[in-house]
C-alpha cells in the first residue's frame, strides 16, 4: 500500500490543527481579536491575502466595539486611548495587506480609518501622508511633514523630511533633518540607510558605516537588510552574502511551515519509502545469494 488510510490521514490532519489552534488560543489567553491576529498572521505569512485581510477586519470590529463599551461606561482616557490605537493598529494591518495585493484604493481607506481612530498616532499620520502622496492625490508631503515636524518633532516626519530634501539636491538640509530623526528614534534604519549614504558620497566613509552598521542592527524587512548589507560593504566593512540574508529571512518567515509541510510529506508517504527500503534489501540480498 502506498499511501496512509485515508481516514487515518485525516484524523492526524485535524489532531494537528485542533492542537495549533488550542495553542493559539491559550497564547492570546482566549480573546476572539487575538485569535483573529494569529489566524491573519499566519494567513498573511503564506500569501492567503483575502482571508489575512478578513481576519484583521474581524479583530478590528472587536476592538471598535470595545471602544464603544469604554466610552459607554466612561473609562479612564488611558484606556480609551490604548484601545483605539489597537484598533488602529489592526486597521494598518489591513493596509498592508491590501496594498500588498495592490487594491490601492482599498488599502488607502484602510489607513484612513487607522489615522481616525487614533489620530493621536503621528506615526500613522505620516504613512499616510505618504500614501496619499503615492497614489497622486492633491497632498504637498513637504508642507504636511513640516507641520507634523515641528508641532510634535516627530521622528517619522523628519526621516520623510530627510529624503525630500536628499531628492531635492539639498544634501545639508536633509543630513540635519536625518540626525534629528535617528536622535528621536535610534531605530530608524531607513533614516540611517539615508545618512549612510550621504556620508559616503561626502568622502566620510568611516560615519558612513557607522550609520550603516546601525542601519544593519535595527532592519527588519527584507529589503532593508539588503540594502544595510549593500551600504555596509560599500562603506569598506564586512557583511553576510545577498544569498545569505535572503536564506536567513526566508526561514526566519517560512522555516517552520516548510518543516510542517515535509513532515507531512513524511507522514503520508512513509509506507512508500518503506516499501522501497524493503525492495532494494530484497533485491541486493538476491545479489548476493546468487
Amino acid at each position: 500500500m502506498w499511501l496512509v488510510r485515508p481516514w487515518l490521514g485525516g484524523v492526524a490532519m485535524v489532531a494537528l490543527v485542533v492542537i495549533w489552534l488550542g495553542a493559539l488560543a491559550w497564547s492570546v489567553q482566549l480573546r476572539r481579536s487575538g485569535m483573529y491576529d494569529g489566524l491573519g498572521e499566519a494567513a498573511a505569512t503564506v500569501r492567503l491575502n483575502g482571508i489575512a485581510l478578513w481576519c484583521y477586519l474581524q479583530s478590528a470590529e472587536q476592538w471598535r466595539e470595545r471602544v464603544r463599551e469604554l466610552r459607554a461606561s466612561g473609562a479612564p482616557a488611558e484606556q480609551s486611548l490604548a484601545a483605539r490605537s489597537a484598533l488602529a493598529n489592526r486597521l494598518r494591518a489591513a493596509w498592508l495587506v491590501a496594498a500588498g495585493d495592490e487594491q490601492h484604493a482599498l488599502a488607502l481607506e484602510y489607513l484612513r480609518r487607522a489615522v481616525r481612530a487614533a489620530p493621536e498616532r503621528v506615526d500613522l499620520r505620516c504613512l499616510l501622508i505618504r500614501a496619499r502622496a503615492d497614489a497622486a492625490e492633491d497632498v504637498d508631503p513637504k508642507m504636511e511633514f513640516l507641520r507634523l515636524a515641528y508641532r510634535h518633532d516627530a521622528a517619522c516626519a523628519l526621516w520623510m523630511l530627510g529624503e525630500i530634501f536628499w531628492q531635492d539636491g539639498q544634501p545639508e538640509a536633509a543630513e540635519a533633518y536625518l540626525r534629528r530623526a535617528v536622535a528621536r528614534k535610534p531605530e530608524l534604519a531607513g533614516a540611517h540607510l539615508l545618512l549612510a549614504e550621504i556620508e559616503r558620497a561626502d568622502g566620510n566613509r568611516k560615519a558612513a558605516l557607522e550609520h550603516a552598521v546601525q542601519a544593519q542592527a535595527h532592519a527588519r524587512s527584507l529589503d532593508e537588510r539588503l540594502k544595510a548589507a549593500e551600504e555596509v560593504t560599500g562603506s569598506g566593512g564586512g557583511a553576510l552574502s545577498r544569498e545569505q540574508i535572503i536564506g536567513e529571512y526566508l526561514w526566519g518567515r517560512y522555516g517552520w511551515g516548510a518543516v510542517s509541510v515535509v513532515a507531512l510529506v513524511l507522514f503520508v508517504a512513509h509506507p512508500a519509502l518503506i516499501a522501497l527500503c524493503r525492495r532494494r534489501r530484497q533485491r541486493s540480498s538476491a545479489a548476493i545469494a546468487s
